[in-house]
């Protein structure tokens, strides 16, 4: 798994970096919208962590921002961080599935699954599940269409967009993002159903290996579709 494992990071790192419109090097990205989530470190990046904490808080400056580590980082760097005044907010599960073959879920009565119609429509179904609040949307739009590579998909349910998910291919790897579900709309399996679409669509592209990363509440969810867990990522901020 270890090259697999190379190919999964890398695929992750470059959907993240891929939202730094307004500065990206090889370590770090700046969207400028007003989320962690959408701004931050993706790897220490071979160099002092004075260092590259410094050079974090120059780029990052007037944005929150949050710093990952992935499994491949020097065993340290999360004590480091810490030590430098960081505080760790999240440990997230890498999954991993090979794409041998359809995932099959129950259907769901009444769901459509297909393309994303509306961008802006879009954003707004995934916005509040990553706490993202109304007025920051268009910003985040706007940043989705600069991002290169990605497919986006949508389950609606009279007429309304419930569910969302978006395919990132790079490095052969099928990278699942931005996976949520309506909080009103949970537990009735449109989210397995998106998922198991989107996965579909990654194998008829010729793609036999696919990665999201999970919530540990969801992860359960996504075993049940037979992704396993194959490392973990760390989360900090200052």
């Amino acid at each position: 798994m270890n090259n697999a494992l190379d190919a999964i990071l890398a695929n992750w790192r470059s959907y993240l970096l891929s939202w730094g419109h307004e500065y990206r090097d090889a370590t770090k990205f700046r969207s400028g919208v007003p989320q962690p989530a959408l701004n931050g470190v993706v790897r220490r990046g071979g160099i002092p962590i004075e260092e590259a904490i410094a050079a974090a808080r120059h780029h990052l400056e007037g944005v929150p921002w949050a710093w990952r580590v992935g499994p491949d980082e020097p065993p340290d760097t999360g004590w480091q961080l810490i030590h430098h005044g960081a505080h760790r907010v999240a440990e997230s599960p890498i999954m991993a599935l090979h794409l041998r073959a359809p995932v099959e879920v129950p259907l769901v009565p009444g769901l459509e699954i297909g393309l994303a119609e509306d961008l802006k429509t879009w954003v707004e179904a995934y916005a509040p599940s990553f706490g993202a609040p109304p007025d920051q949307v268009p910003a985040i739009a706007e940043a989705e269409t600069r991002i290169p590579g990605v497919t986006r998909f949508e389950a609606r349910l009279n007429n309304r967009v419930v569910a969302t998910a978006a395919l990132h291919e790079n490095e052969g790897v099928a990278g699942l993002y931005t996976i949520t579900t309506a909080t009103t709309h949970r537990g009735r399996g449109i989210g397995a159903a998106l998922t198991a679409a989107t996965l579909e669509h990654a194998r008829r592209r010729g793609l036999r290996l696919a990665t999201l990363q999970a919530t540990p509440d969801g992860e359960p969810l996504y075993e049940r579709l037979g992704f396993e867990t194959v490392a973990w990522t760390e989360t900090y901020t200052f």
